[in-house]
Parts: structure tokens; sequence; C-alpha cells
């Protein structure tokens, strides 16, 4: 039967995969009980199919349900941890984001959103590695850019880097991001870039003044 539902699903029969996965995980009542109610794969399907239709709260439901019972299933944390991500929920999405690393480690959106993940969650050495790692392995995911961008410009201490070296790596990455913007992608970037070049300056300022006072601060000529 989950044959049956994957192929109404992709032929785009919503009604008739959902009506599918009700025979399996639910059954149609007493004489026809449920296939097989523990069925990971159709709790992602159906979950899927409900955010799709903007069922949100069914959707993080049914997808749940599903992880718990199919560790493996990619795509449904990577669904979970987006939703949980959109409501500010980081310390919610990271072990979901933790788990599509772990099944697929060339999951690029898994990298990505769990360098977001841990610089939300102010892990700034784990976030710098994953989103590094897939700037490296795929050039064209410039979201990359824009959130390592954010994660220089804000973080108070990257391990290794100077307050300057930091203001400059954010203009780097944000100027990269900005000349790759994908459409519908996020409006700040121009404002963003602005207080990485206005923080670069304050910085090169405050050191220029502490060499000057250095020069000095003996009193003598």
């Amino acid at each position: 039967m989950m044959v049956l539902a994957r192929d109404h699903y992709r032929a785009h029969r919503v009604d008739l995969a959902l009506y599918t996965l009700r025979g399996i995980l639910d059954g149609y009542g007493p004489a026809n009980p449920a296939r097989d109610p523990e069925n990971g794969e159709a709790f992602y399907l159906r979950g899927a199919i409900y955010s799709e239709q903007g069922m949100k709260k069914q959707a993080m439901e049914e997808l749940a349900y599903a992880t718990e019972l199919r560790p493996d299933l990619v795509e449904a944390h990577l669904i979970l941890s987006t939703y949980m991500l959109e409501a500010g929920n980081a310390a919610g999405a990271k072990p979901h984001l933790e788990m599509v690393v772990r099944f697929n480690n060339l999951s690029i959106p898994g990298h990505l959103q769990l360098g977001d993940t841990y610089r939300l969650l102010g892990d700034i050495p784990a976030a710098k590695r994953e989103l590094e790692w897939v700037i490296a392995a795929d050039q064209q995911a410039v979201a990359a850019h824009y959130n390592l961008g954010l994660l220089y410009l804000t973080a108070k201490e990257v391990p290794g880097v100077s307050p300057l070296e930091a203001a400059e790596k954010a203009i780097e990455h944000l100027s990269a991001y900005q000349q790759k913007i994908p459409r519908g992608g996020p409006d700040d970037v121009a404002e963003l870039l602005t207080r990485a070049q206005s923080k670069k300056a304050i910085l090169e300022l405050d050191a220029e003044g502490g060499d000057d006072f250095a020069e000095g601060d003996d009193g003598f000529e």
C-alpha cells in the first residue's frame, strides 16, 4: 500500500494518497483495521502532505512521530527543523538537524541549517565549521555566505579572529552573498553591509588612536 500511496502522491492525486495512508495507519473501521499503524514512512508522507497544504500543527505531529519510529527519515527531520527555526526554537531544531547530518553527511540543507542553528545557540566554532563546509561543498549555496556574514558581524567573539578581522570577513561574505542574491532572499543585506563597514571603520580608528597613544604615553618626545 505504501507503493500505491507514493504513486498517488507523485501523480498529484493527494486525496487518494491520503485515503491510502489512512488505510495503512488508521484503517477504515472495525472491519478493516490499520494495515501497518507504526509505519514511519507513512507518517512522514502524510506529514509532508499536510505541510504542503499549510496544516502546520498536523504536519508537525505526523513528522515528529515519523522520526521517533524512523530516525533515519532525513526529510522529516528537515521539515520539522524548518518549522522550529521559523518559530525561533533553535534548541528544538538542533537534535533534528544533527540527525540529518548523521544519516546523510552530504546534506547541504542539513549542514546549512545546522550551522545557523549553532550560531543562534552561541556555538560559534561549530557554526563556522558547518557553514564553511557548505561553501566548500557547494558554491551555489550562497545562503551560507549570508549566515557567515551574520556570524562575523554579530558574534561577541570568533575564536582565532580579531574584531577587525571579523568585520572584514563579515563584509567579504555579505558582499559575496549580495552578488549572487537569489530572488526572494533576505532584503536586509545592504543594511548589514553598512553595519559591517561602519564597525570596521570604528575599529580602524580605535587601532590608530591606540598606536598614537602607545608612541607618546611615556611623556617624552
